[in-house]
């Protein structure tokens, strides 16, 4: 799946499929970057699913600060139940505030998922 400016609806994923966010990065000149959580439900985090690589793109248009695209790879666990629901949530994160468990209060962007047969 390659999800960009989709945020409304709810999007079904199958084991072993890759979930591909991206959506310009508008911060990387400000020291702060993108930061990102997975919640299910009930709104604990969520483990079946990993972050498979970040990326990113420069802008294609030769300016010097100009923002490029900031890419997140996503794959499902086989360990994922059928039925399961889960959100991806992402967020701006300063750069003194990077630890393994970021916790978004105000997210800017949340793509809901659930797991298909």
């Amino acid at each position: 799946l390659d999800v960009q400016d989709e945020t409304n609806d709810v999007k079904s994923i199958k084991h072993g499929q890759t979930i591909k966010v991206q959506g310009k990065d508008q911060v990387a000149s400000t020291g702060a970057s993108w930061g990102y959580q997975v919640l299910d439900g009930e709104k604990k985090v969520y483990k079946n699913i990993e972050l498979v690589s970040t990326d990113y793109a420069p802008a294609t248009n030769g300016l010097i600060g100009a923002p490029g695209t900031k890419i997140f790879t996503f794959k499902l666990k086989d360990s994922a139940k059928e039925g399961e629901s889960f959100k991806i949530q992402f967020g701006k994160v300063p750069y003194y505030d990077h630890d393994d468990e970021i916790r978004l209060e105000n997210p800017q962007a949340n793509y809901d998922f659930e797991v298909g047969a």
